[in-house]
């Protein structure tokens, strides 16, 4: 097997590696509210201005909790704009999601029983139910249109008053 193949894929998945304990780091570091790590906490400290002041101030956690909510801000929205999405929204929008499948159960149940009732009360099948809906449609119709004859017919005898 050629050596360069071997070198390229083990660097690879050293680098691979890596990256997963850095991202594993990084989600440790910030669920833990951005205390502990070191390894992040100074870069951290450097680029929002912390290493300037004294941890012993009351300055400090003033500039700590500002510089903390404009750094979680920011993620938010970098996260969104990448289309990620908080566990805990998609958790509740899962937990959303089996309720309404519980929910649709629960009524296409209640349907199936309903029409098991109409049966019952309409005689054996439910096509006795279905040929007097279209009977009662049908006269309907008929007499919707023997009132538009009529009105049709009254306005034909009656001269135009213009």
């Amino acid at each position: 097997m050629d050596k360069n193949f071997l070198e390229f894929w083990g660097n690879l998945l050293i680098s691979i590696a890596q990256g997963q304990k850095q991202m594993e780091d990084m989600t440790r570091w910030l669920n833990q509210d951005f205390t502990g790590l070191d390894s992040l906490m100074a870069p951290f400290k450097k680029v929002y201005g912390l290493e300037q002041v004294s941890p012993a101030t009351g300055k400090y956690e003033e500039l700590w909790n500002r510089q903390l909510k404009s750094f979680q801000d920011s993620f938010q929205e970098y996260l969104k704009l990448l289309d990620v999405v908080p566990r805990r929204d998609y958790e509740k929008v899962q937990e959303e999601n089996q309720a309404l499948k519980k929910q649709i159960v629960e009524m296409e149940k209640a349907i199936k029983d309903l029409r098991m009732l109409v049966v019952e009360k309409m005689g054996s099948s439910g096509s006795e139910a279905v040929k007097g809906f279209q009977e009662l449609v049908f006269s309907q119709m008929d007499k919707f249109q023997e009132v538009m004859r009529s009105f049709g017919g009254l306005s034909k005898d009656e001269p135009s008053k213009k």
